[in-house]
């Protein structure tokens, strides 16, 4: 009201509309309208709009009235096509104001295609399983869907390539005040034995890596075979692993797979398959917050963003290596000795992680990070009780990492339980004993299991040949503690439940970051002298994972 402009707008549309009646009368028509004003906020044909907040909605009450329908029709499970034509009509006339409605109408809009006469239009036919679902869906969902308001400009994927390309040159995005921020690409593939896929963030130049092989059940059941599903079930094992990176973000999406790209975007009559996948990952976007706009790229593109070699070779996890269960049982025998309760396993993978938490070496569904060197801390970590507890860790790490390992376990006074090759003459060696804490108990090499497809690092049975410990070690008591570490509660039931992944970015000068403010943070009050010993710590580290172990 006080906007000299907004005022100036107001006195043109009166005049417009005076200027239109005047006009249609004079071609002798009669008109028989509501006296609506000029308005920035009004309902068309029970559709709301806001030009000012530039949204669209639905009234609540119509939604109301359209779940009731939709409840009585699932009840029924059985309506004439007509009935069903009025449904998805209605569903495609709230497509400005509510998100994902093509999708979500599928099934319905497959029981009326192709049907041409009044007999056929008012033939009464029962409802597929998935449209049912999709009623169901509608019923319970379609008022609180209506709550939100939708934008009546959401980034388009070509408007999604510009700005990445903006960003790329050196630019800075021209996302200022949109509802969906640009938060990065992803590119995905399905390969024959597993899945990959890269996430570049802005003003990150090495992507983060995610990768993982197929669930058994799904390669027994013949669904690997068929590439639509590997690519599709690639964007939602990607979007798993990357979930707290992307959230609340619009993410540009890459696929060299075009009929995965087109059924991501409107859902798809022809395949259930992709249809499923579809509605999976709408629901896993939805409950992250995540606008994905997919689009198809060649398939040498996908090459050059890194989540082909994923797909394959370079996503095996080369050091996976595990205990079989009789030697298990063993670490699992050492940690109930000593009335502990392994909390986390740092160096795992989906199928060998011993622990319900767990790191890995890429990004994987369920996985708290990609790297655990990223972790902010071996020794303790903020349990979803809200308290912090002290971790007591299971590690069992690849050959080429023992000594920073050891290190790092040192430097954050850690404990917990660790499988190490016999080596005596190790550098790392001593590290370890300083703060053993009971005897040394071995095993032979042949207890290891080698992952599947990674036999090569068992040449001429270089780890089958090895003897092996099971070493339980404890730096917190080797070592004089801080004067203000923070205080441990006693570990609760969920602290060695499943939690969402860390946030954290994998490149390292990000990493090394984020540890020096955790740092800063916990040396209050004594920030400089906590600070010298931080950094110390932190130069220690970059110096040990520089060299060629």
């Amino acid at each position: 009201d006080t906007c000299e402009e907004c005022a100036r707008c107001k006195a043109r549309a009166w005049e417009l509309d005076e200027q239109f009646t005047k006009d249609i009368k004079g071609l002798g028509f009669e008109t028989n309208r509501k006296d609506v004003p000029p308005t920035t906020s009004a309902f068309f044909l029970g559709l709301g709009f806001d030009t000012v907040t530039l949204e669209f909605w639905v009234p609540l009450e119509k939604a109301q009235a359209f779940a009731d329908v939709c409840k009585d029709l699932f009840e029924k499970g059985k309506a004439t096509r007509r009935e069903i034509a009025a449904l998805v009509g209605k569903l495609m006339w709230w497509n400005p104001a509510i998100f994902n409605v093509k999708l979500l109408s599928k099934a319905l809009q497959k029981q009326t295609g192709g049907i041409d006469g009044v007999q056929l239009w008012d033939e009464v036919v029962q409802f597929s399983h998935l449209a049912l679902r999709e009623l169901q869906f509608w019923a319970h969902n379609t008022v609180e869907m209506a709550t939100r308001r939708k934008p009546m400009i959401l980034p388009r994927f070509e408007d999604l390539e510009i700005e990445w390309a903006r960003l790329e040159s050196g630019g800075v995005p021209d996302c200022g005040g949109c509802a969906y921020p640009l938060g990065g690409r992803l590119v995905t593939d399905g390969g024959p034995d597993g899945w990959g896929a890269t996430l570049w963030l802005p003003g990150v130049q090495e992507p983060l890596r995610g990768a993982g092989k197929w669930r058994q059940k799904d390669i027994a059941s013949g669904k690997t075979r068929q590439q639509a599903w590997r690519e599709g079930w690639s964007v939602i094992l990607a979007v798993l692993a990357f979930a707290l990176h992307m959230e609340g973000k619009a993410t540009l999406h890459h696929s060299d797979c075009s009929c995965v790209v087109k059924a991501l975007r409107d859902g798809s009559t022809g395949s259930d398959v992709l249809q499923e996948q579809a509605l999976e990952l709408w629901q896993l976007t939805s409950r992250f917050g995540i606008l994905l706009l997919s689009g198809w790229v060649p398939g040498d593109r996908v090459i050059d963003l890194g989540a082909d070699g994923l797909s394959r070779s370079e996503g095996q996890d080369w050091g996976g290596y595990g205990l079989n269960p009789s030697a298990w049982k063993l670490v699992c025998n050492k940690a109930k000795s000593v009335g502990k309760e392994l909390t986390i396993d740092l160096f795992a993978s989906a199928s060998n992680a011993k622990c319900q938490r767990f790191h890995s070496l890429h990004h994987t569904p369920g996985a708290e990070s990609a790297d655990a060197f990223d972790r902010l801390s071996w020794a303790r970590s903020k349990c979803q009780c809200g308290q912090t507890h002290s971790e007591f860790v299971y590690v069992f790490p690849p050959m080429d990492l023992l000594l920073p390992m050891w290190i790092r376990l040192q430097t954050d006074r850690a404990a917990g339980i660790a499988i190490v090759p016999m080596s005596p003459g190790a550098p790392w060696w001593t590290i370890m004993t300083s703060a053993l804490q009971s005897d040394i108990q071995t095993f032979p090499g042949t207890s290891l299991t080698i992952p599947a497809g990674c036999a090569k690092i068992n040449a001429n049975n270089r780890l089958t040949n090895l003897e092996f410990a099971i070493v339980e070690f404890d730096f917190s008591k080797s070592l004089c503690p801080h004067k203000n570490s923070p205080t441990c509660t006693p570990i609760c039931p969920q602290a060695t439940t499943q939690r969402l992944p860390s946030a954290v970015l994998s490149a390292s000068a990000s990493a090394i970051a984020a540890r020096r403010d955790l740092w800063r943070l916990l040396s209050f009050p004594s920030v400089l002298s906590r600070n010298r010993e931080a950094q110390d710590d932190l130069t220690l580290e970059k110096f040990v994972a520089s060299q060629e172990w």
